[in-house]
């Protein structure tokens, strides 16, 4: 399109047999982390097993974690 620009790798998705989800870094410190039971959604799926986990560098969202049923 004309415009020159790198690709950001440390951004890319990444789904494994659509249990495990994540994207960026899974390092630095942790936020937290959230149990699934949480969503609403979930609990309508009669899929609340698993939990969120979201990671931060500099309070700036780095890298998000999802372990459970239909994570991708």
């Amino acid at each position: 399109m004309g415009i020159e620009r790198m690709m950001d790798y440390s951004s890319v998705p990444v789904c494994i047999f659509t249990e495990i989800a994540y994207v960026g870094k899974l390092s630095g410190k942790g936020i937290g982390s959230f149990p699934l039971v949480a969503s609403a959604k979930a609990n309508c799926l009669g899929e609340s097993r698993g939990f969120v986990k979201l990671f931060h560098e500099e309070g700036k969202i780095v890298g998000v974690m999802i372990i459970a049923p239909h994570a991708g």
